[in-house]
């Protein structure tokens, strides 16, 4: 079946997968079909060699990858989650049956991952595939164990049955993040896990219980975390280290005033990145995509004839610690309205509109200038609507930077050159005809999957951050003990 030097290298983990040399896409394809009818049974074909527990790189740049017997796959590589895949000399990668051309990019990472430093390791220090374009969060990491607490009733039973406009608000992910969480296989023995989540819904308990009141929200949180301490001991165990708070608006984990007290070393999940502020670490926080109920578009659709658009206030309402509001005004949002509302191809207002999705569908760029902090939900309503979003807030922090290359879907352009006479209009004219708005909203369409709460890739993308994150101790030297 193979040459001898063939065997060299074989690729498993619980199910049964052949790495083999070939050039020749067409005799993999015909390899494909005739083991296809073992992809369902108990055992594999004879012919197959396997082998189980471990990932070893096979040092080859023409790979062909094929998947049987139908069992589980979780060898976290390009090929291998996809089932079956041919890297050949024509660089064609077939992704469930659907034929994608690769980058150059493309094809050098996947070589590098697949093809260098043939030696064994275990697969679930492997990270998420990185290709530059398209679904890169499709699995789960492996082995991570995740206990969610069971909070009483007060901390989030009785807040999310009384008030279900938070189940699909903009900050919704904290009600999202421990659904999903819960249905994730956790860890059997809760004194073993690797992260405790507290999935107290505090931003629902803000806006609706305690009004924006800061004193309110901060005894709340304060009589949470006694419960915790109070009825287990993993909490102090490592200094709160493995613990995890979700604080999905733009006030982050200064939504509870005491967070730099008790919280300093926690990990934070945050629907915003702030570079300016010092209150949050890209080290162990993690910031995650915002909540949006625009379902996707076509972004190629003939239909968008607006250049550019934006619909949003240029005044900002600010909540101060006893929840009274006062308005400040936003001078960046004010310098590009200057500029953009005579624009005969350009809606730039500080109007509000019923038709804010049928325009967004109808628009080629969506303007996100910062505002009160510097993300915006408006991105993630262009990425879904179809217009490519043009940032300018450069203090913003994306979400799965580390994965997501976010300069191949997204314009970001500079505060202080935004607000020149003329900039920000040339430069988007100049992009439609240069070809790259097109090329950005081609690739948009690929890359939103990574950033819809709809599926599981955003909480996938959730766990290998925090995969990144695991901790190999249990036992802290933040806390104080005595016997």
């Amino acid at each position: 079946f193979l040459a001898p030097k063939q065997r060299a290298c074989i690729i498993a983990k619980k199910g049964f997968v052949l790495l083999i040399y070939s050039s020749d896409y067409s005799w993999c394809q015909r390899l494909y079909s005739s083991q296809a009818k073992h992809r369902q049974g108990s055992t594999c074909d004879s012919k197959i060699v396997h082998s189980t527990g471990m990932l070893r790189r096979f040092c080859s740049a023409t790979l062909c990858m094929l998947s049987c017997c139908g069992r589980k796959r979780s060898v976290n590589s390009t090929a291998l989650m996809m089932g079956f895949a041919c890297i050949y000399l024509g660089w064609v990668l077939l992704n469930d049956g659907r034929p994608m051309t690769l980058r150059v990019s493309d094809k050098q990472r996947i070589v590098r991952n697949l093809s260098t430093d043939c030696h064994a390791r275990p697969v679930a220090e492997e990270a998420p595939v990185k290709l530059t374009r398209g679904r890169i969060f499709s699995i789960p990491p492996q082995g991570l164990k995740i206990h969610v607490y069971d909070l009483p009733y007060e901390f989030e039973g009785a807040i999310l049955e009384k008030y279900e406009a938070c189940h699909t608000y903009q900050w919704a992910s904290e009600v999202l993040i421990p659904k999903k969480m819960r249905a994730f296989k956790t860890a059997v023995d809760p004194s073993n896990a690797d992260f405790y989540l507290v999935p107290f819904p505090v931003k629902c308990f803000n806006n609706y219980v305690a009004k924006h009141n800061k004193d309110v929200v901060n005894e709340k949180y304060l009589s949470l975390l006694n419960w915790i301490r109070t009825n287990f001991t993993w909490f102090d165990r490592s200094g709160g280290m493995d613990h995890v708070f979700i604080f999905p608006s733009g006030q982050g984990q200064q939504i509870f005033p005491s967070s730099s007290t008790y919280l300093r070393h926690s990990i934070f999940l945050l629907a915003e990145g702030d570079r300016s502020q010092n209150y949050t670490s890209p080290f162990k926080d993690i910031i995650v995509p915002g909540f949006t109920t625009i379902r996707p578009a076509d972004t190629t659709s003939t239909k968008r004839t607006t250049l550019a658009y934006f619909r949003g206030s240029t005044t900002m309402s600010v909540a101060l610690f006893n929840g009274t509001k006062v308005t400040k005004k936003n001078e960046l949002r004010l310098s590009l309205l200057d500029q953009m509302r005579n624009k005969d191809d350009v809606i730039f207002t500080n109007t509000q509109s019923r038709s804010y999705v049928e325009e967004l569908r109808h628009s080629k760029f969506v303007i996100c200038p910062r505002g009160i902090t510097p993300w915006t939900r408006r991105v993630y309503d262009g990425i879904f609507s179809g217009a490519v979003p043009v940032i300018i807030s450069d203090d913003a922090v994306f979400p799965f930077e580390a994965d997501i290359d976010w300069s191949l879907f997204t314009i970001k352009a500079a505060e202080q050159d935004a607000i020149k006479p003329g900039f920000l209009y040339r430069m988007l004219q100049e992009l439609v005809n240069n070809g790259t708005y097109q090329r950005k909203a081609e690739a948009l369409q690929e890359f939103r999957i990574n950033v819809d709460w709809t599926g599981d890739d955003v909480f996938n993308g959730i766990l290998w951050e925090l995969h990144r994150r695991r901790r190999r101790f249990k036992h802290g030297s933040l806390r104080v003990w005595d016997v």
